[in-house]
């Protein structure tokens, strides 16, 4: 007997280089420029900054193999260290903007830039990048 088709539901290109943080790439494939880079400066001048804060845990994506059990406790642990830091953010100013924990596990903050070197030295973050917006052509453009 053989297994049944696996049906899979296309991504677009775009979408999935953006949560992967390709954002330049995503941009080139969607025929969009590429968001100009957030300098020190052009941060400063704003006075708050959006940025993605990636997490040491893994991703659920990287225990595809795992039973669903796993999967779950290791959703349960992700949550619990996207909480943390996130109370550690807040305390530096930090808004939360939103959380991903398939492909990426990172919380998209607002904070100010002062605090930009404090972030960076929580525990259990590995890095901090700028959020990069891509705007998307009107329907009538396609």
């Amino acid at each position: 007997m053989t297994k049944p088709a696996i049906r899979r539901r296309p991504l677009h290109l775009g979408a999935a280089l953006c949560v992967l943080g390709l954002h330049g790439v995503a941009a080139q494939a969607t025929g969009e420029p590429a968001p100009a880079p957030q300098t020190a400066h052009s941060m400063q001048r704003t006075g708050s900054v959006e940025v993605w804060v990636d997490l040491d845990l893994p991703p659920l994506a990287r225990l595809q193999h795992a039973s669903a059990a796993e999967q779950e406790q290791q959703r349960e642990r992700i949550r619990r260290q996207q909480d943390g830091v996130m109370t550690s953010l807040r305390e530096l100013g930090a808004v939360e903007q939103g959380r991903v924990h398939i492909v990426r596990n990172a919380v998209a903050v607002r904070l100010p830039a002062e605090s930009l070197a404090v972030a960076r030295q929580l525990p259990g973050v590995s890095r901090v990048t700028p959020v990069r917006h891509l705007k998307r052509p009107p329907d009538s453009a396609r």
